[in-house]
C-alpha cells in the first residue's frame, strides 16, 4: 500500500517582471536621427512594420538591419551610448523607437518594444517572463520547452500546479485516479499492479483474500491455516477467545481450542493417571481400547508394571495385564 506526497511544480527559471524607466536616448542624437531617412525599401518597411521584426537586407551602405527573430538580435543588451542593440544604427529603426520606454533586467537594457520572448517574439515589457540560460522566455514558451507532461491528461504541469510523482512519472493531483472506479486517488493510499493503480476499496474487491470467518477482505496481518485465510483477530479459541496465531492449539471438528481450554473441556482423561490426554509434549501417543484411553507411558501391566504400548496384553476386569501375569490370575 502506497501513499504519495503532494508536490507543487516550481518555475523552470526565475519568473520576473522587467523594470521600466523613461527613454535615455540623448536629445542631440534624437534630433540627428530624425533628419535621416531609412535606406530600407518601401516594401521592406511595410513588412517590418507588419511583423515587428526585420530579417532581410537593406539596399545601400551598411547591409541588413539585423532586426529579426534570431538570438543575435533579441538577446543584445545595452551598448555604448545607451543605445538598444536592436536599433542597428539605422534611422528607420530609430524613428520607430523614439519616445519608447526603456526596460532593464540584471544590468541589461531594452526598449520596451524590443523586449520580447526569444522564441515566439511576444512583447514582454509589461508581462511576467522567465529568464533561463541567458534567454528571455514568456511563460507559455517556458511551459512548452521544459515542463513535464501529466500521465493522465497529457497536458504540461506548469509552475504552481499541484502534482504527485511515482517512480519517475508525474500526474496532476486530480488526474491520478483509480484504474477501476476512476475516482481521484491524489495523495490517498493506493495499490500498484503493473501499469494500473487501485484505490483501497477496489483493490480489496478485486485482489484481497477474504477471511473464512467474517468474509471481510484481509488487507494486512492475515494468517493461513490449511490453505484458508484468516484475520489474526478472527483465528481465536472457540471457548476463551484467546488469539491462536503463533500459539499451540488443537482443532476438533472444525473448532479451535487453546491448550488450556482443550485440556479442561475437550481432552479425554487418561485411565491410568487421570490427567488430560492433550497430544502435546510427553505422551503424545495415545492407546485406546474399549472406550478408554491412556497415555502411552501409562499403559502398563497392573501387576509387574511392564509397559505394554505396542505389545500384546490382556484386559481383565477393567485392568491391563501382560500375558505372563494374566496366566497367574
Amino acid at each position: 500500500e502506497v501513499r504519495l506526497p503532494l508536490l507543487q511544480r516550481q518555475p523552470a527559471g526565475e519568473e520576473v517582471r522587467a523594470e521600466g524607466r523613461p527613454p535615455l536616448l540623448p536629445q542631440v542624437l534624437r534630433q540627428v536621427l530624425r533628419q535621416h531617412v531609412c535606406a530600407v525599401p518601401q516594401a521592406h518597411r511595410r513588412r517590418l512594420q507588419g511583423s515587428g521584426g526585420c530579417g532581410g537586407r537593406a539596399g545601400g551602405a551598411g547591409g541588413g538591419c539585423g532586426w529579426g527573430p534570431g538570438p543575435s538580435a533579441w538577446a543584445l543588451g545595452r551598448g555604448a551610448g545607451g543605445l538598444c542593440g536592436l536599433v542597428g544604427g539605422l534611422a528607420y529603426h530609430a524613428r520607430l523607437l523614439l519616445g519608447s520606454q526603456e526596460v532593464h533586467y540584471k544590468n541589461r537594457y531594452w526598449h520596451d518594444t524590443c523586449f520580447r520572448c526569444s522564441k515566439c517574439l511576444q512583447p514582454l515589457a509589461s508581462e511576467t517572463f522567465v529568464a533561463k540560460d541567458n534567454k528571455i522566455l514568456c511563460n507559455k514558451c517556458t511551459t512548452r520547452e521544459d515542463n513535464p507532461k501529466c500521465k493522465g491528461c497529457l497536458k504540461p504541469i506548469v509552475a504552481g500546479d499541484q502534482n504527485v510523482e511515482y517512480k519517475g512519472t508525474v500526474w496532476h493531483k486530480d488526474c491520478f485516479t483509480c484504474s477501476n472506479c476512476k475516482q481521484v486517488i491524489g495523495t490517498g493510499s493506493f495499490f500498484p499492479k503493473g501499469e494500473d493503480f487501485y484505490c483501497v476499496t477496489c483493490h480489496e474487491a478485486k485482489f484481497a483474500k477474504h477471511c473464512v470467518k467474517c468474509n471481510k477482505a484481509i488487507t494486512s496481518g492475515g494468517i493461513t491455516y490449511q490453505d484458508q485465510p484468516w484475520h489474526a483477530e478472527c483465528f481465536v479459541c472457540v471457548t476463551c477467545s484467546k488469539k491462536l496465531a503463533g500459539q499451540r492449539f488443537t482443532a476438533v471438528e472444525d473448532q479451535y481450542y487453546c491448550v488450556d481450554c482443550y485440556k479442561n473441556f475437550v481432552a479425554k482423561k487418561c485411565a491410568g493417571c487421570k490427567n488430560p490426554i492433550t497430544g502435546f509434549g510427553k505422551g503424545s501417543s495415545v492407546v485406546a481400547y474399549e472406550g478408554q484411553s491412556w497415555h502411552d507411558y501409562c499403559f502398563h501391566c497392573k501387576k509387574c508394571s511392564v509397559n505394554l504400548a505396542n505389545k500384546r496384553f490382556v484386559f481383565h476386569q477393567e485392568q491391563v495385564y501382560c500375558p505372563d501375569c494374566a496366566k497367574k490370575l
